[in-house]
């Protein structure tokens, strides 16, 4: 079985600036340890996350020149990796055109959802922040697969972009819209909030991204996942559930 660092993948985290000492330090002992962290100095808050996705960009943009594909999610999310790199692979290898292939960002598609105006709900923005009544189609944050070359062109695009609190809607219906991509739905292979029903589907790989409860829930599936291929790279090849695009 190749194990996950094995796959070709770099793990990444983005992190602001956390007001608690502790945190902070956890931070730093991470990075000096793991070297995975990307930071900047803006508090890390949810309504920061624009600002995270900024960050992102413009690392890819200026330190990964060898990158295929980024994924972001979120801290909740468990990725069972293995399918994952095969399904893209699989992609890749159906000839599609290749400006298609540049072009193409893999996610659960939101299609012209409605403006949330009502104060009390955290993704509310005012007609004065964004004055259509509803969006472009755009991206969950939860999974987004992003070629590399779209990401240059989202990072040139972030720089005359209008900032708005609602990083995926920034990110994928902003600078993505501006970059000429075009959406795949990758939303049967994510994973359902009614946990006890999705996690079977999880450990089965019929579906490739897992939201989590806990980081002791996250560890104890994320071994399940290992342990079923530990049988070897027979069953990674011939048991998943995977069909090409």
């Amino acid at each position: 079985m190749l194990k996950w660092f094995q796959l070709g993948v770099r793990l990444l985290f983005t992190l602001g600036i956390s007001q608690n000492y502790t945190i902070a330090r956890l931070a730093e002992k991470e990075a000096l340890h793991y070297h995975d962290i990307i930071q900047q100095n803006f508090l890390d808050t949810y309504y920061n996350l624009t600002l995270k996705t900024i960050m992102a960009v413009r690392f890819v943009y200026e330190y990964c020149d060898n990158v295929k594909y980024i994924l972001t999610t979120n801290d909740d999310v468990l990725v069972n990796l293995w399918v994952v790199i095969k399904t893209l692979r699989l992609y890749l290898d159906t000839r599609k055109p290749q400006k298609e292939v540049e072009r193409t960002i893999f996610c659960n598609v939101f299609h012209h959802p409605k403006v949330i105006r009502d104060p009390r709900n955290k993704w509310y923005l005012s007609r004065k922040e964004f004055p259509n009544y509803y969006y472009n189609d755009y991206c969950a944050e939860l999974m987004i697969i992003i070629p590399s070359q779209l990401i240059r062109k989202m990072f040139e695009a972030s720089k005359k972009a209008t900032f708005i609190k609602i990083a995926d809607y920034f990110l994928t219906g902003i600078l993505a819209t501006k970059a000429k991509a075009k959406f795949k739905d990758f939303s049967t292979k994510a994973f359902n909030h009614k946990f006890k029903k999705s996690r079977s589907a999880f450990l089965l790989r019929t579906i490739y991204f897992q939201a989590t409860e806990s980081i002791e829930q996250a560890e104890e599936m994320w071994n399940q996942l290992k342990h079923k291929y530990s049988s070897g790279k027979k069953q990674y090849e011939e048991n998943d559930e995977i069909k090409r695009f």
